[in-house]
């Protein structure tokens, strides 16, 4: 399994190539919320971004992995009212804080 998978964005959605197989992820249209949180790994803390699905399932991405930015940027002008502090806000936060929902679907 790829510990580190790349990750992209493209006309019909957000995926997660994790090889070997088929790209896993979610349409642009069924993508509902946006949150994120820290992550305390003991010897690291990582930054957590969340893509909740319209059936309730999440789509977990990581600011290292793999063409992030692109995806972030991908999302910021996909998604209505984002807008570009998104991604800041969740990195702000400390493995403490409570999980933070950054944009909903309206």
């Amino acid at each position: 399994m790829n510990d580190n998978p790349r990750v992209f964005a493209d006309e019909r959605g957000v995926w997660i190539a994790a090889e070997p197989g088929e790209p896993y992820g979610s349409e642009w249209e069924e993508i509902v919320a946006i949150g994120g949180y820290k992550l305390d790994l003991q010897f690291e803390v990582q930054t957590v971004v969340e893509l909740e699905h319209a059936s309730g399932e999440v789509l977990e991405l990581r600011p290292a992995q793999r063409g992030f930015e692109a995806v972030a940027a991908a999302m910021a002008q996909r998604l209505p009212g984002l807008g570009g502090s998104w991604l800041a806000q969740i990195e702000s936060l400390s493995p403490d804080d409570a999980p933070l929902r950054v944009w909903q679907r309206p």
